[in-house]
């Protein structure tokens, strides 16, 4: 059995009308920020929500939160299963006809639930809506407002990040949102289908180390990725991950096409990355400088 569910029932935040929204919040070892994060949604002005805590096999103690807010629903994996998997769970437990994503550390101002869905309901093309993304520690700089093209840093870049805040209200379309704090109506994912958990795809065009590409490793995810930048430092064609040559869509789409289409491919590259990505574990890097400064001091003596 992959999950535990603690709760099951609707949220006393809400009035007797349907489900409009439920939020889903993947989490892994969350402290104090996750009780932050409910206190924002307990102020929001739209109240017809439910929340959905997926936790990804922490060894967080929920019991403030199972008592202090009794009736939200907590889903805890037993394992970590990385964001996606977590978020197609939350989805499958959910009740709205809005699916939320929203990061554990997030504060989202009392409007915030009530605005995505007006933007959502504005227009039947609006299958997703992002929000506009503050840093906590600056909230005078915006974080993102969802991804746009960059030739500089790779496919993907935060945008408007680091601009001062505030910017034009007026919304705009934007290359792919943000997962931190995202609206998807429920028919769009009955179009496309839930996100991706096979494999993980990465077409950066610059990259000086992928930490992303090393979590997805922990979660057992194969790998296709652009052949460029810190990645080729632990990514081997062939053996943990597919790499396709910079900017070649058709190269990306057809191992991406090959993974899918090739179980056995991966599984195998699934089970090279849990092995490969041991060797990045604290202790053992932790291991590697201590014989380092060994090395040194003896050639000092």
């Amino acid at each position: 059995m992959s999950a535990i569910y603690l709760r099951g029932m609707a949220s006393k935040m809400m009035d007797d009308k349907k489900i409009v929204a439920s939020i889903i919040i993947p989490t892994l070892n969350p402290d104090k920020k996750l009780v932050n994060c409910i206190s924002c949604l307990e102020q929001q002005s739209e109240k017809n929500f439910e929340i959905i805590i997926v936790d990804n096999g922490s060894n967080y103690d929920f019991k403030q939160i199972e008592c202090t807010y009794e009736d939200i629903n907590i889903i805890k994996n037993e394992k970590n299963f990385g964001f996606s998997k977590a978020v197609n769970i939350g989805i499958k437990n959910s009740n709205g006809k809005y699916f939320v994503l929203l990061n554990d550390d997030a504060h989202p101002p009392e409007n915030w639930l009530e605005n995505l869905i007006k933007v959502a309901e504005s227009d039947k093309k609006n299958g997703l809506v992002t929000s506009k993304l503050r840093f906590n520690k600056a909230p005078y700089l915006i974080q993102n407002t969802g991804n746009t093209n960059s030739k500089r840093f790779g496919v993907a870049i935060s945008g408007d990040i680091g601009r001062t805040v505030p910017l034009s209200e007026n919304g705009s379309e934007v290359l792919a949102p943000c997962g931190a704090a995202l609206l998807i109506k429920k028919e769009f994912i009955d179009d496309v289908g839930f996100f991706d958990e096979d494999y993980f795809a990465y077409p950066s065009l610059y990259e000086g180390f992928g930490i992303c590409l090393l979590e997805a490793m922990y979660c057992g995810l194969p790998i296709v990725s652009t052949d460029n930048g810190g990645q080729t430092d632990f990514l081997v064609d062939g053996k943990n991950a597919l790499m396709v040559p910079v900017e070649d869509s058709e190269a990306l789409a057809g191992q991406i096409k090959r993974l899918i289409d090739d179980e056995s491919l991966r599984l195998q590259m699934s089970e090279n990355n849990k092995k490969d990505i041991m060797k990045f574990y604290i202790e053992n890097i932790a291991a590697k400088y201590e014989r380092f400064f060994e090395i040194i001091l003896r050639r000092g003596e």
